[in-house]
């Protein structure tokens, strides 16, 4: 729950209703049943351990090993199944999952006990050392996530007159939600210049606005 609070409030902070998509990378510390200490894994599946609710993310790196996660509310000392126990990431993939894309998050983990090394007996001093050892390995994964957020972004930009439009008037969400649908279906009919037009002639009122575009649509998209 501390997990699923926390990021909801940073991805509440970052939202906005024009801004480009975001990814989201958890790094924590997991226990596995046959995994070695030190290995770091990609989640390729999170099981809720308390509800038996399961998503399946999609390791960025094929050449990282993956792992099914399983989240917990107490150390697990068990290792029942062949699998990453920790207790973070299905509160934060819950949490973002609403905010971007799911291919834009991202869950790695590394080991850091299992049944010969508990976590009753881990070292807290190990695990700065074991940090580091995954610098290179981490880095690799923000940049392909890097990638990946500019090639999404690319592909869903809307046109700078969209976001010039909602400073020009009070939208509502659902006002701002048609209007990032009429721009975009501007933009696909090649009338980028047209929302230009509208902009100089805007209205008073987010209702007006958004008439004012659909009829002009109807008007472009009418058999002549």
């Amino acid at each position: 729950q501390s997990s699923f609070a926390a990021t909801s409030r940073l991805a509440d902070l970052r939202e906005n209703s024009f801004e480009e998509r975001e990814g989201w990378l958890n790094i924590g510390i997991a226990g596995h049943k046959s995994a070695n200490i030190g290995a770091g894994l990609l989640a390729n599946k999170i099981i809720d351990a308390s509800s038996a609710k399961a998503v399946y993310p999609v390791p960025l790196l094929l050449d990282i090993p993956s792992s099914v996660v399983i989240t917990v509310d107490q150390p697990d000392l068990d290792y029942c199944e062949e699998a990453a126990y920790e207790m973070e990431a299905f509160g934060f993939w819950s949490a973002v999952s609403n905010h971007t894309f799911l291919e834009l998050i991202q869950i790695y983990k590394l080991i850091s006990d299992n049944p010969e090394h508990p976590v009753n007996q881990l070292d807290p001093n190990s695990l700065e050392q074991l940090v580091a050892n995954h610098c290179d390995k981490v880095e690799r994964v923000v940049l392909n996530l890097q990638s990946l957020v500019r090639e999404v972004n690319e592909i869903y930009r809307l046109p700078d007159e969209c976001e010039k439009l909602q400073g020009k008037v009070r939208l509502s969400i659902t006002q701002q939600h048609q209007l990032k649908r009429l721009c975009q279906r501007f933009l696909a009919l090649g009338l980028g210049k047209k929302l230009t037009e509208i902009i100089d002639e805007v209205p008073h009122t987010g209702k007006q606005l958004i008439q004012n575009l659909e009829l002009e649509l109807l008007s472009e998209t009418r058999i002549k």
